[in-house]
């Protein structure tokens, strides 16, 4: 693929494959901004808040975890909301 061809799918999975195996955390969080700036549903905005919380920035993982919790009950995904909020009680310490 030629640069400007990925899709934000293809960004959100690079940049959970590398989180996942703890990789990487500097590229992942730079691929999943890319694919939320692309299309911000709420497994794509799911990912850049692990990639926040890679990075060292659990106040802005936090800040998104709650907006894709928004976006996956409109979506009527209540897995994606479980998801967020127990990854927001581990970033906040609760």
């Amino acid at each position: 693929m030629e640069a400007g061809e990925m899709k934000a799918g293809g960004y959100s999975s690079s940049a959970r494959f590398v989180l996942d195996r703890n990789m990487m955390p500097k590229e992942a969080l730079e691929w999943a901004q890319k694919a939320t700036d692309m299309d911000p549903k709420f497994y794509i905005l799911h990912t850049l808040a692990l990639a926040q919380a890679a990075n060292g920035m659990k106040k802005e993982a936090i800040s998104t975890a709650e907006k894709s919790i928004v976006a996956a009950k409109e979506a009527g995904n209540d897995a994606y909301v479980k998801m967020n909020n127990e990854k927001i009680k581990e970033w906040s310490g609760k």
